[in-house]
Parts: structure tokens; C-alpha cells; sequence
């Protein structure tokens, strides 16, 4: 139930936002934690590490060569 109150509101508001950023957070770094090859940002370092992971990202990613996804190599 919303205060009649606007600056208490407000003031909920702002906290409520706040615990559920962190409890988004929270969820995401241990999904990152959970899910290393589907993470983006450690993604590439995963892969480059496996290489059975590799021909399986590519046969996912890459139709004739060209990756649908994001490039799997930078070389141009």
C-alpha cells in the first residue's frame, strides 16, 4: 500500500529500488559465476582455453564462416 505521504514514498521508493539493484546484481554475478561460457565478458577466455568448446561455439555461432553472433577471432 502506497504512503499518502509523497515524501515517505518517495523516500521507500528510492530503498526498495536500491535492495532490488542489489539483489540483481547479486543473481548476475552468480550466474556469471554459474555460466562462465555464456558469459560475455569471459566468454572469449573461456573458449580460447577449451577447445572442444570452441568448434562447439562455432558450429553454433557461424554459418559459412561468418559469425551470426560476435566475432570469434579479431583478426580482419
Amino acid at each position: 500500500m502506497p504512503y499518502k505521504d509523497a515524501e515517505k514514498e518517495r523516500i521507500y521508493q528510492r530503498e526498495y529500488r536500491a535492495r532490488n539493484r542489489e539483489r540483481i546484481r547479486a543473481y548476475d554475478r552468480k550466474w556469471k559465476r554459474d555460466n562462465p561460457e555464456k558469459n560475455r565478458a569471459n566468454g572469449r577466455r573461456y573458449r580460447e582455453n577449451n577447445p572442444e568448446k570452441i568448434k562447439e561455439y562455432r558450429k553454433q555461432y557461424c554459418q559459412d564462416g561468418r559469425a551470426i553472433g560476435y566475432p570469434i577471432s579479431n583478426g580482419g
